[in-house]
């Protein structure tokens, strides 16, 4: 089973989620509801960030920076995102404008499997949702979610390693 050969599509919250997850160390936004909110307005934005648009787009004054700082950062109400902040949620959509390995998405469960204690790394993670997600699934909170009860209920089972 190999955890970065199968990709998946996500929706535009949990694309969002990966974007915040991008900028973090250590920790997941897939429970951090107000942040992730703040940047659904903007999501169309955020993923027309490609790689020939990027420079223009982190170049300070250009047409594109002065329109995508505008519209990313105007819905942020939380604390005021600085050009540097911007710059970085900027790479990493770019970084998030694409599918998802089964690693990836495991990777956007690591607060929740931190907080029950699995004791488990992402791969092993990645190892035991692979076999859970259909080819054509495309990842929303409501699959994270069973994910996350799965991964429970193994923690509660004993099942911590395979």
């Amino acid at each position: 089973m190999d955890i970065y050969k199968k990709l998946y599509e996500l929706d535009d919250e949990m694309y969002i989620v990966s974007v915040l997850n991008g900028m973090a160390f250590g920790n997941s936004y897939l429970d951090n509801l107000r942040r992730v909110n703040e940047l659904m307005p903007p999501v169309d934005y955020l993923e027309s960030i490609t790689r020939s648009n990027i420079k223009e787009a982190i170049a300070k004054g250009s047409q594109l920076e002065i329109e995508l700082f505008k519209e990313v950062t105007g819905t942020i109400e939380s604390f005021k995102p600085s050009f540097g902040y911007y710059t970085e949620l900027v790479i990493s959509a770019l970084n998030s404008n694409q599918l998802l390995s089964t690693y990836e998405v495991a990777d956007l469960l690591k607060t929740r499997v931190l907080n029950y204690n699995c004791q488990l790394w992402t791969a092993d993670v990645a190892r035991i949702i692979e076999p859970e997600l259909s080819a054509d699934v495309v990842i929303t909170r409501e699959v994270l979610d069973g994910l996350t009860t799965l991964l429970q209920g193994r923690r509660n089972n004993g099942n911590d390693k395979d």
